[in-house]
């Protein structure tokens, strides 16, 4: 029997890999890339924008977009990625993102992550010495 395709979805937990570059300047990527996972949709004030690119998105994908300094944070919101990602001489980005990994998560492991982002003031995150 085939393995079943999980797609990115509320409630699933999501594996990434993301890098960026500076938007006006060819070549390689600035920094080396971040990686995370974090259950989609678990924040208690909502999903952010960067939860609805990942949104029917399968592993192995990847997406792309560009970012502006000031989006960083509304973008990204409640997922703690750092800003080593995105150097301070430039405004405009280019994110890469690639889907390493999506599973099924147990209640209790929701549970738990619940508790977690609550602990860490907030924010989803797997890396902070809160």
């Amino acid at each position: 029997m085939a393995k079943e395709t999980i797609v990115a979805e509320p409630m699933k937990e999501i594996q990434l890999s993301i890098q960026s570059r500076i938007a006006k300047e060819q070549g390689e990527a600035v920094p080396p890339p971040f990686e995370t996972n974090f259950i989609i949709g678990l924040a208690s004030d909502g999903m952010c924008p960067f939860e609805y690119h990942l949104l029917g998105k399968k592993e192995g994908e990847q997406i792309f977009f560009q970012l502006n300094r000031a989006e960083i944070s509304d973008t990204f919101g409640h997922i703690n990625v750092p800003m080593e990602l995105f150097p301070g001489h430039a405004d405009d980005f280019c994110v890469t993102v690639d889907i390493l990994a999506i599973s099924d998560v147990s209640q209790r492991e929701i549970v738990r992550s619940m508790a977690e982002i609550t602990t860490h003031g907030g924010h989803c995150c797997d890396h902070c010495a809160c």
